[in-house]
């Protein structure tokens, strides 16, 4: 509490939510590595928080971070070893691309020339319109 309360109010809810995750990992722990996995609509990173000090003992915390852009849109708490949770985000990556990959392949081919389709008027012409072209 004593750090959300340094932070103040006029800090980004980028800034929130790093102070959030450290309180998740729990005092006296360091974030010791870290990994990005790109996607399209943004950035993951897996962050792993282990104890900092000889006496202080405990499972690591590994923590998965959205980004998008610069600013961090959504985190979790896994309960999965850091490598488990590379894994699992190189697989979803990989997954996405394969889709993408398949729905590139399935598209309709382009067709040449301009192609209009408008739907035809309820309206009836104008009787100036039908006059101006000889017709009564």
């Amino acid at each position: 509490m004593k750090l959300r309360h340094l932070i103040g109010r006029l800090q980004s809810p980028s800034c929130h939510a790093v102070v959030e995750i450290i309180e998740v990992a729990g005092q006296g722990r360091s974030l010791v590595r870290h990994q990005s996995i790109r996607f399209p609509t943004g950035t993951t990173q897996v962050w792993e928080f282990q104890a900092a000090r000889p006496p202080l003992q405990g499972e690591p915390v590994v923590i998965a971070v959205f980004f998008q852009g610069k600013q961090i849109k959504s985190w979790q708490r896994l309960e999965k070893t850091f490598e488990q949770a590379l894994q699992h985000y190189a697989r979803q990556r990989h997954l996405r691309e394969q889709r993408v990959v398949a729905l590139q392949m399935h598209e309709p081919p382009a067709v040449k020339g301009i192609q209009v389709i408008m739907p035809a008027s309820t309206r009836p012409a104008p009787l100036w319109k039908l006059s101006a072209r000889g017709e009564s």
